[in-house]
């Protein structure tokens, strides 16, 4: 059983060349058609992972493989999600049609929580290891309790599925590399202006950051009588950079004669 799951996890870390072929900016804030593509490689990597596991391990009574579903909750959300879990499925039902609600169950389980991990940790904005964390622990636990309610697996053989939350760990710390990189090379192209700007590597979410909120204003004209004295002060942000930055606008000052 050993050499088979180090087969389906071999599998399973394929779906990360997606995220290292992706530009830094496209991988930190992917777009509907990348999270498309993600949930994709996510579906195909659980076929790869669940025929190794069915044919060369009978022992582990896997009815579908919701590892790369539950991670791909956590960190791009539940529509690229969806579509892995789905392809997923569609594996469950190539060898067995019996086993329909069982592996739904299951699958339906990991998006659930993977994303509600990934709603606390966006809550309560917590570092980006804690929600991985918690589901490694979580994942195996609901599997198990699901595998035990629908009675897919014989009596006595309901272990807990521990190569689930190893799946998701390997996945998620290389995942966290792959984030850390890419915030280092924006970081060196935007001469350092992204080294602050709060990011977390749960995509489509930014941490709030303490600077204020910039406003755009009009130059102000000097008053009657008087001479204006120009002076620069940061206000404006440009809208279409997505991190917060300070622009200079012009102001004028009444002088005194």
């Amino acid at each position: 059983m050993g050499n088979n799951t180090l087969l389906a996890g071999t599998a399973l870390m394929l779906l990360l060349l997606v995220p290292v072929w992706l530009s830094p900016q496209e991988s930190l804030h992917p777009s509907r058609r990348t999270l498309i593509l993600l949930g994709v490689a996510g579906g195909l990597v659980s076929i790869a992972a669940f025929e190794a596991l069915r044919w060369n391990a009978p022992e582990l009574h896997i009815v579908a493989y919701p590892t790369a579903t539950a991670f791909v909750a956590l960190f791009f959300g539940v529509p690229a999600a969806a579509i892995t879990a789905l392809l997923a499925l569609q594996a469950a039902l190539w060898t067995d049609t019996s086993a329909v609600w069982p592996a739904t169950t299951v699958l339906g389980g990991a998006l659930a929580t993977g994303w509600a991990w990934r709603s606390l940790g966006q809550r309560w904005a917590w570092p980006d290891w804690a929600p991985l964390a918690g589901l490694t622990l979580t994942l195996p636990l609901v599997v198990s309790l699901v595998t035990t309610a629908t009675s897919t697996a014989p009596e006595g053989a309901s272990n807990m599925h521990w190569h689930h939350g190893a799946g998701v760990l390997m996945l998620g710390i290389g995942w966290l590399v792959i984030a850390s990189r890419a915030r280092a090379e924006l970081a060196r192209n935007g001469n350092g202006m992204w080294s602050n700007a709060g990011f977390s590597v749960m995509a489509g979410f930014t941490r709030p950051t303490a600077l204020p909120v910039p406003t755009c204003s009009r130059p102000t004209s000097g008053s009657a009588g008087t001479h204006g004295a120009t002076r620069w002060t940061l206000n404006a942000m440009p809208p279409s950079w997505p991190v917060p930055w300070t622009g200079w606008r012009k102001a004028t000052r009444p002088s005194s004669a």
